[in-house]
């Protein structure tokens, strides 16, 4: 059966000498594996660039129930990027999240609210003249709203520890999944924060460092078989 459906690319590997097999987020049917024919022949090499991470497209599929690799019959960008592929910032930040989503949507069905979401936060991306350097904390906050894990703030006071665990806010003790006061606290900050004042809070390098790491802590805990992120250590150099 033909359907339509947006859809974000998240990786493609090689299929055959011509072809590729595109894992994309869709709009419709959540997680879909896809076979592209002829797309890394001579004469049309020029349309691999449509499958590279975080491209937004407007897909006409063959959708069968139980395959596990489907077919695309049209592809089309939904939206031209601008910066992200030519920024050394931007196109870091689209490596660290590509990442960070092959390793979260594993067979996710599909959820229109967080297809939206990732779509709006590609977009603004691309086109944002904001400084970055705190944009991947607030990516991790948000993007935990849509797993069911997002931190619980409501019982912050000061002098609470951040229970990686049980994702909130306790008494000091000396439990193992605490986080320091002062991470802490940063937490609770960014997380009562729009995107724009995120991007504003003036944060050392130590303890911005510090609220990533243990973010992505919290999302091993939360997350089964989330493992280590590989594009980390080249996104904090790039970030300072």
């Amino acid at each position: 059966m033909l359907e339509k459906t947006p859809g974000i690319v998240l990786k493609h590997v090689k299929y055959s000498e011509t072809s590729i097999i595109c894992k994309i987020f869709t709009e419709k049917f959540g997680i879909r594996s896809y076979i592209i024919n002829g797309v890394r022949s001579s004469k049309s090499r020029n349309q691999i660039v449509y499958f590279q991470p975080l491209s937004l497209l407007d897909l006409v599929v063959y959708e069968r129930e139980g395959k596990n690799v489907q077919r695309i019959k049209e592809s089309k960008p939904a939206f031209i990027f601008s910066e992200l592929p030519f920024d050394i910032v931007k196109s870091s930040l689209a490596v660290f999240m590509t990442e960070i989503l092959d390793k979260s949507l594993k067979g996710e069905p599909s959820n229109s609210e967080l297809f939206a979401f990732l779509d709006n936060t590609i977009r603004f991306l691309d086109q944002t003249d904001a400084r970055l350097v705190n944009f991947p904390i607030w990516f991790l906050l948000e993007l935990s709203k849509f797993f069911g894990f997002q931190p619980d703030s409501l019982n912050y006071a000061e002098g609470k520890a951040f229970n990686l665990k049980e994702g909130n806010f306790e008494p000091v003790s000396d439990a193992t999944y605490q986080i320091s006061l002062n991470t802490s606290a940063y937490f609770y900050t960014f997380l009562n924060s729009s995107l724009e004042t995120s991007l504003n809070h003036s944060i050392p390098r130590p303890d911005r460092r510090l609220v990533l790491d243990n973010l992505l802590r919290f999302y091993a805990y939360h997350m089964e078989s989330f493992g280590e992120v590989q594009s980390l250590e080249i996104l904090k150099i790039v970030l300072e």
